[in-house]
C-alpha cells in the first residue's frame, strides 16, 4: 500500500473558508435580529436593518482597533470577524469604517464624499433596480 502523503490546504482555500464560515454565521445572526427578533414590531421602520447596521457598525471598530492595537500578523480571526461574520451581518459596517478612517485620517471631503455617493446612489439604484425587476416581469414602469 504507498503511504499517503500531506499536502497542506492552500492558504488562499483555507482564507475562502474562514471568511465562509463567519459569513454563514453572520447572515443567520442578521436574519435572527430582522426577522424574529426585530421583525415583527408593529411598525413600519425597519428596526431591524438599523439594529444590524448599528451594531456591526459598532463591532467593526472594535475588533479592527483591538486587531491593529495588539499588532495582529496573523488575518484568521479579521477575515472570520470582519470580512465574515460582520461582512455577512451588515455590509454598512465596512462603509461606516472606511468613512470614518477617511475622516480621522485627514480626509473630511473624501468622507462626505463618501457618505453622499453611497447613500444618493445606494438609494437611486435600488429604485432604479426596482423599476427594471417590475419592466422585467411585465408590470410596466
Amino acid at each position: 500500500m504507498p503511504a499517503l502523503s500531506y499536502r497542506p490546504m492552500p492558504i488562499g482555500l483555507i482564507n475562502a473558508l474562514l471568511i465562509a464560515a463567519g459569513g454563514a454565521a453572520g447572515a443567520l445572526a442578521r436574519y435572527a435580529v430582522t426577522g424574529p427578533i426585530l421583525g415583527k414590531l408593529d411598525h413600519r421602520f425597519p428596526f431591524g436593518v438599523l439594529a444590524v447596521n448599528l451594531v456591526g457598525c459598532f463591532f467593526i471598530g472594535v475588533v479592527l482597533f483591538m486587531y491593529l492595537q495588539r499588532g495582529e500578523t496573523d488575518d484568521k480571526l479579521r477575515l472570520v470577524l470582519v470580512a465574515g461574520f460582520l461582512g455577512s451581518f451588515t455590509t454598512f459596517s465596512a462603509f461606516g469604517m472606511d468613512t470614518f478612517e477617511l475622516f480621522k485620517d485627514g480626509s473630511p471631503g473624501l468622507a462626505i464624499a463618501n457618505i453622499l455617493t453611497n447613500v444618493i446612489l445606494g438609494i437611486a439604484l435600488a429604485a432604479l433596480g426596482w423599476y427594471v425587476g417590475r419592466w422585467m416581469m411585465g408590470a410596466g414602469a
